[in-house]
């Protein structure tokens, strides 16, 4: 407890009202609060360089007018339950002064980035009732506990404290760069060098060094319709302009890239479009690459979501289908590994890598190096590739079972919108229920599923909502899609 400002206090010629009036004055203002454990009257005493029976006073003043409560055997705690009452024990000098200051007028600093920051809603509401913890990623059950807690011991064991100096890196450990490199190769058909890949705390932290080192206020960014918000609004806070382009069911379409007007940046999420779940087609992308390079854009393809495919092989990735190395590659373990892991990696063209580094040095120096030995030994032991392989099975049953429960219950009241990838479905009611109702009955049903509203740049799909059926055990799905089904039936009359 930070009792510094009791020094100001003329003990010994104030005595025990002054010491009682700073303490009171404190609990006004929040510098101390209810529970606060106050120290002993002769460690105070000491603190103060005052007599120990002038603490003893003020303690017994501040007790009766209900500021502070005496546990017999456990100590003094601030109870503030007069703390109201502050004209009766504070001086009205002390009182006068607490309410002459005006705030500080924080508005009237910033630069036009933080102007649209402001401007932007208050609160970008993509992951609506989802559990804050894991909202989206693995749940918890599907976790490689075991794995991780065994990668963690054998770095504090037997490798943290005799790494090489060497083995420091500011794009991130290396080990785990090479390990990220063989990932790639044997996963996505990604063939680069571990310079290439540059690791980051987080997508958002990815996606922040990204814009902030190659994004012109004025520049146009083509985003799909709908997408992930906070992307398609970090462009915006970068100055830049954005124009949507509306995906189906086989993911974006190439038909409505803008031509007329000079794009810089198209991003896309084609493993697993962000929401819909379509996988962008293998003609679409050639399609796609060949817009880039007639209008010079770069590229940034996301593959948040691209370990877990359900409906036949995945075409290539950009990355390694481009020719002109446009194309920036991003991926994170979030999905897979989260709250374990939060790491994401960019995988940049060559001619990119010197810039990011500077960056790296000046922006983000500290680098999570135990986080990153283990994650280097779960993906080098080829742990992350089985336990990939181990759950895919278990999610391709928790979707099919989803899926089949929804249909013979609602029959075409639900369309679900693609075939897909990723850990949840996005799916369209009929209008004879309103939004709140399918919240409700949701909430009710423990169906964890929230609206695409905030993806959508214009008019958003009506009831339209992410499902996390990832989420729903096998086993009770049958009753949670009975309960759902039967409360809806109910607000339908």
């Amino acid at each position: 407890m930070d009792l510094s400002f009791l020094k100001q206090t003329d003990g010994r010629h104030g005595g025990s009202r002054a010491l009682s009036n700073a303490v009171a004055a404190a609990i006004d203002e929040g510098r101390l609060v209810i529970g606060d454990r106050m120290p002993s009257t002769r460690d105070l005493s000491l603190y103060l360089g005052i007599a120990r029976a002038t603490v003893v006073a003020a303690y017994d003043e501040l007790i009766a007018s209900g500021y502070l409560n005496a546990e017999r055997g456990s100590g003094t705690f601030v109870a503030g339950g007069k703390a109201k009452q502050v004209s009766k024990l504070v001086s009205p000098a002390v009182s006068a002064s607490l309410g002459r200051f005006e705030k500080f007028d924080w508005n009237s600093l910033g630069s036009d980035n933080t102007e649209r920051l402001r401007a932007l809603p208050e609160q970008l509401q993509v992951l609506g009732d989802w559990d804050p913890l894991n909202h989206g990623a693995s749940p918890p059950d599907l976790l490689p506990l075991r794995q991780w807690r065994k990668v963690i011991i054998n770095q504090f064991i037997e490798e943290s404290s005799a790494m090489p100096h060497h083995e420091i890196d500011l794009l991130g450990y290396p080990p785990l760069r090479e390990s990220i490199a063989v990932f790639l190769r044997r996963t996505q058909g990604i063939v680069c060098d571990p310079e290439q890949i540059v690791i980051f705390s987080s997508n958002q932290s990815a996606l922040n060094h990204l814009f902030s080192l190659l994004v012109a206020p004025g520049d146009l960014a083509v985003c799909e319709e709908p997408c992930y918000a906070g992307v398609r609004e970090q462009f915006r806070l970068k100055g830049a302009r954005v124009q949507t382009v509306p995906v189906d069911e086989a993911g974006i379409v190439p038909e409505h890239l803008p031509e007329a007007e000079h794009a810089r940046f198209l991003y896309l999420t084609p493993a697993h479009q962000d929401p819909t779940g379509a996988t962008l087609s293998a003609a679409r992308r050639e399609k796609v690459l060949q817009w880039a390079y007639k209008n010079n854009a770069c590229i940034i393809e996301d593959a948040w979501d691209t370990d877990f495919h359900y409906a036949g092989a995945p075409a290539p990735p950009l990355f390694s289908l481009d020719k002109r190395e446009c194309v920036i590659y991003l991926y994170t373990f979030w999905k897979t590994l989260f709250p374990l892991v939060a790491t994401a990696f960019l995988v940049l063209p060559k001619g990119l890598v010197p810039l990011f580094r500077k960056a790296k040095y000046m922006f983000d120096v500290p680098i999570p190096l135990i986080e990153h030995m283990a994650l280097a030994e779960l993906i080098s032991e080829g742990e992350l590739e089985r336990h990939i392989r181990k759950i895919w099975k278990v999610l391709r049953r928790r979707r099919q079972s989803f899926i089949h429960e929804m249909t013979v219950r609602f029959g075409t009241s639900v369309v679900f919108l693609a075939e897909g990838a990723g850990l949840h479905l996005v799916a369209r009611f009929s209008e004879k229920w309103s939004l709140e109702t399918i919240l409700s009955a949701a909430k009710t049903a423990a169906i964890p599923l929230t609206p695409t509203t905030e993806c959508y740049d214009g008019s958003p799909a009506i009831n339209e909502f992410m499902i996390y059926f990832a989420g729903i055990p096998e086993e009770d799905t049958v009753a949670r899609v009975d309960v759902f089904s039967r409360t809806m039936s109910v607000a339908a009359g």
